[in-house]
């Protein structure tokens, strides 16, 4: 029978409580997540926040701009400042305080989603076999085959994320353009990739410079939902790319939303994770796809 589609509200509770503990990392952030969360009190400002965690005035600010980020917490003014819970994370305080500091916990949690992820897209009524779901290496894929003769190295010099994805389209011969906007399910769409000898649709999400050191589910996007539009891509093969060390998380987490993809779609499934060591062989086994576009006279500058 078709997969009919389901509410999805307890997947959504395991990945707010993932993420967030994921990064309370250190106890000046935890602590401050905690003081603020603590009591019937929706907001409190950063001298309360102080008082109640011992710590000083830059400490705070410092984790809980870090929070924020996360949106783990809200920012109501400046003058003073303070910060504020927000309703869907108040509602699982207790489990993301319980689980920050443990990654074993946390790894549980995302592995629970697996069940979670297919049932929102599939209801089933009778015995159902789920198509294969591949993780790929970047050497696997024909399109990229150069790579085989590269050693692994160092991380990659940064170029900017327009430049590294105009040389990926050079490299698989996709001649379309892919303008940025806030509604996108991915940076580079195309089915012009080949896997297996055979071409395969493709979705690919790049992570840019502006984003430092390990990349983790919960960057990607400003809700860490950035996966999970990169798999709503009518596609079998999805990558993920970034200029330095990916978590091991981010594999745990596509492989979920792989095989919920699969059942969906009823079709084997790919997914690949590109990290500083294979951007940097990318480039340099295609060194003449990556050569910067010279900028247009007067042109504004591009980050």
């Amino acid at each position: 029978m078709p997969a009919l589609p389901v509410t999805d509200s307890l997947a959504n509770r395991d990945l707010i409580i993932s993420n967030i503990a994921e990064h309370l990392t250190g106890p000046n952030r935890r602590a401050v997540f905690e003081a603020v969360y603590r009591g019937k009190k929706r907001c409190k400002t950063v001298d309360e926040i102080v008082d109640r965690t011992g710590l000083g005035r830059k400490q705070v600010l410092t984790a809980g701009l870090a929070l924020r980020k996360i949106e783990a917490l809200d920012q109501e003014s400046y003058n003073p400042i303070r910060y504020c819970k927000l309703t869907h994370v108040d509602a699982h305080r207790r489990q993301i305080v319980g689980a920050a500091g443990r990654p074993a916990k946390i790894k549980a949690i995302r592995e629970k989603r697996v069940g979670t992820a297919i049932q929102r897209v599939a209801q089933i009524r009778m015995p159902l076999s789920v198509p294969p779901v591949t993780y790929v290496a970047i050497d696997d894929i024909d399109s990229f085959r150069k790579v085989k003769k590269v050693r692994a190295g160092r991380t990659s010099a940064e170029i900017l994320e327009a430049d590294f994805k105009a040389g990926i389209q050079r490299i698989i011969g996709e001649v379309g353009e892919f303008p940025e906007w806030g509604g996108e399910r991915g940076d580079l769409y195309t089915t012009t990739v080949r896997l297996n000898r055979k071409r395969i649709q493709a979705a690919f999400a790049f992570k840019g410079r502006g984003h430092r050191g390990t990349l983790h589910p919960g960057d990607m996007g400003k809700r860490g939902d950035q996966i999970h539009s990169l798999f709503e891509n009518d596609a079998q093969l999805f990558i993920v790319q970034h200029w330095q060390q990916v978590a091991p998380t981010m594999f745990s987490e596509m492989r979920i939303h792989a095989l919920a993809n699969a059942v969906k779609s009823r079709r084997p499934v790919y997914y690949c994770v590109v990290d500083g060591s294979d951007t940097a062989r990318l480039m340099k086994a295609y060194p003449k796809e990556f050569i910067p576009a010279p900028a247009a006279p007067n042109a504004p500058s591009r980050r």
